[in-house]
């Protein structure tokens, strides 16, 4: 039985291929001992299994859902919006105070800002020029009056002699030019001037009249009238020089000789004025003259006359200091004479007025002119500082005056090139004015407007 099975496992395990090849070992033969026949095995076999049909199933039909009723919408409940209550704003919290720290300073120079260019009419008070026709045809030379004037002087064209040459002559065509052109460009007009004593031998109308007072006075109460009246029906003048150039140099300030002195006195120096005032009553009126800055026996002169006239009730409104300078004129007692001699005719009430200011690179202290005429000199650095810092000097004298005083400061021109001097001049031309031949600004302008 025990062969049996072993045989029965041998079979299986080489059916499934897991037999094992025989040794080679050969083992000694050993004689079987008979045994007696196995019973026969017998394979005992499993019934099959039966698998019997599963018995259809009734099918469950699902009955359909009701149908919902329509759904009708909510009526719509119109509402008034309400008013949605605003609180207050919560006060606001102060900024955190924030202590500032003191930077540490930068040692590199820093670059200016560029400083806005100033003109003269930034001046503490009125800047101007005298003017003529051949500046206002020039459009680029007006162009530069309209920046930096405000009053302007006529030059020459306004003068007494030049309008009326003669006793039946009255021409105010070329003049009437450049007046229309200040009023349309807002410029007060200076007249200049009625009576000048060294015009007056050149005009025959006085040679030819009766040598008395009431021949000349007629003469000149007429003159102004006629002269005035023009101007004043146009709306033109603020200002006029009454006489120009009056007093001697040197003489113990004595008036020039002229043929209305002559023949009236000192009342043919006063009635101009009344005159004046009847023909235009808000004109201002003015004595103009030369040298008075240094003082001297001019100054005393001058000083006398404005007290006469105030004891008179002469309608005298103002003194015009003309000043026409040379650079020696650099020193610290002119310069404290132009101020003590302002201040002098400005304590008696004048209003001061500087008129025909300019300062010439090429003439001495006394006027006259150290260049060779036949030899050109060169303007250089040093002589346009020195001009600079003259003007500044006048400047800051003419501030001394109290401001209600301060009526203009006007340069005698407007430009070097056509400064009266310079006129037909070929080689030596002077530069005394604040702009240069090309219109441009020169350091004396810059130095006058900034300082």
């Amino acid at each position: 039985m025990k062969n049996l099975v072993k045989a029965f496992w041998h079979a299986v395990l080489k059916f499934l291929g897991f037999a094992s090849t025989p040794s080679t070992v050969e083992t000694p033969e050993v004689q079987p001992v008979p045994e007696p026949a196995p019973d026969p095995v017998i394979i005992p076999t499993e019934p099959p299994i039966v698998v019997e049909p599963m018995p259809d199933l009734p099918v469950e039909v699902m009955p359909e859902p009701p149908k919902e009723a329509p759904v009708k919408p909510d009526p719509v409940i119109e509402t008034k919006p309400q008013p949605v209550p605003v609180e207050p704003p919560a006060p606001a919290k102060p900024d955190p105070v924030v202590i500032p720290t003191t930077p540490k300073p930068d040692t590199k120079p820093q670059p200016l800002p560029p400083a806005a260019e100033k003109t003269g009419r930034d001046l503490p008070f009125r800047f101007g020029g005298a003017i003529k026709e051949p500046v206002v045809k020039n459009p680029k030379c007006a162009a530069l009056v309209n920046k930096h004037f405000g009053p302007v002087t006529l030059e020459y064209q306004s003068q007494m002699n030049v309008v009326h040459p003669d006793a039946k002559t009255w021409n105010f065509k070329e003049v009437d030019k450049v007046t229309k052109w200040c009023k349309e460009n807002d410029h007060p007009v200076h007249l200049h001037c009625e009576f000048w004593p060294m015009k007056l031998k050149n005009n025959p109308q006085w040679a030819a009249l009766p040598k008395t007072k009431e021949a000349f006075n007629k003469q000149i109460k007429s003159d102004v009238y006629n002269y005035i009246g023009h101007f004043a029906k146009d709306g033109v003048g603020e200002s006029v020089d009454v006489w120009n150039e009056f007093y001697e140099e040197g003489k113990n300030g004595v008036p020039k000789s002229n043929i209305i002195l002559d023949n009236m006195g000192m009342d043919g120096f006063y009635r101009p004025f009344y005159y004046t005032k009847e023909a235009n009553p808000n004109i201002k009126t003015f004595f103009n003259e030369y040298g008075q800055e240094f003082g001297g026996n001019k100054v005393k002169g001058m000083l006398a006359m404005v007290d006469d006239c105030l004891k008179k009730g002469v309608p005298l409104d103002g003194i015009g200091f003309q000043m026409h300078l040379t650079l020696p004129m650099l020193k610290k007692d002119k310069l404290k004479s132009i101020r003590e001699n302002f201040l002098k005719f400005a304590d008696k009430g004048m209003q001061i007025r500087v008129s025909e200011f300019d300062i010439s690179l090429f003439k001495d202290i006394n006027g006259r002119d150290i260049r060779n005429a036949k030899k050109k000199v060169d303007v250089t650095a040093d002589m346009l500082e020195q001009q600079a810092e003259l003007a500044y000097e006048v400047k800051q004298a003419y501030m001394a005056v109290p401001k209600e005083l301060q009526y203009a400061f006007i340069a005698w021109g407007v430009d070097d090139e056509t400064h009266n001097e310079n006129l037909g001049a070929s080689v030596n031309n002077d530069f005394p004015l604040f702009f240069d031949n090309n219109l441009e600004p020169k350091p004396v302008f810059e130095r006058f407007v900034s300082g």
